[in-house]
């Protein structure tokens, strides 16, 4: 090893985080391509996820928000504390400014629709990186109309109410949209049965439900228009 080599700074490690092997795959030869990166591990869930962080402490971390089971943001909040100098980019399919600004006060550092063309992500990964807070224009733009909404008031009803929900209840309720019964959803997120009830309960309060089906119903037709609009609705 030469002078030159021993004083060369180590490389960034990234971990990638997403419950599709062929997004893992893709992402990891993208940022292969790249001076400068080393790719740590990849994760298909946040068990994995936490474990390798643990074992490789990545500087940056690209993870699927909307990940086939576990909480996300409950992972994000642990993170910020667990370990601080990891940075968090969110690259997902999900595009509701709502997602957009619980992520980022989870304490993601930056957040990026899939769509996004190759060259938007690589910058992405780069000011996430250099410490900046990023966010594409499209979600930049999404972000400026809801605030106009909001002081305006002319955002719906429906928007509104679920800005009310805490991260746990909006998780819930997608997840009762995506057809999971409260069972399913208790083993999804580690809690027990009462506990799922319990947030239900709160949830069909805050919404306005006199019913549980007229909240299921709420849920499936909103993650259908928000989630997978064009789809049916499933996780």
């Amino acid at each position: 090893m030469t002078a030159d080599s021993a004083k060369a700074p180590a490389k960034p490690r990234v971990l990638i985080v997403d419950d599709q092997p062929l997004m893992r795959e893709g992402i990891a030869h993208l940022l292969g391509r790249l001076e400068g990166l080393q790719i740590c591990g990849t994760a298909d869930s946040l068990a994995t996820a936490r474990d390798q962080m643990v074992s490789f402490r990545p500087h940056l971390v690209i993870m699927e928000l909307n990940l086939g089971s576990g909480d996300t943001m409950e992972f994000l909040k642990s993170c910020k504390g667990e370990f601080q100098k990891t940075r968090v980019l969110i690259y997902t399919s999900l595009d509701e400014s709502l997602f957009v600004e619980r992520a980022l006060s989870a304490g993601a550092s930056g957040y990026l629709m899939k769509q996004e063309p190759a060259e938007r992500f690589v910058e992405a990964v780069r000011a996430v990186l250099d410490g900046d807070l990023y966010v594409s224009r499209r979600i930049s733009a999404l972000l400026l109309r809801r605030s106009v909404e909001n002081h305006s008031g002319s955002r719906s009803k429906k928007d509104g109410v679920l800005d009310n929900l805490t991260d746990r209840e909006l998780h819930v309720f997608r997840l009762l949209g995506s057809g999971l019964s409260t069972r399913s959803i208790a083993a999804d997120l580690n809690l027990s049965v009462k506990t799922v009830e319990a947030h239900r309960e709160h949830i069909k309060h805050k919404l306005g439900f006199a019913s549980g089906a007229s909240l299921t119903q709420m849920a499936t037709d909103w993650v259908r228009d928000t989630i997978h609009p064009g789809r049916p609705a499933e996780l």
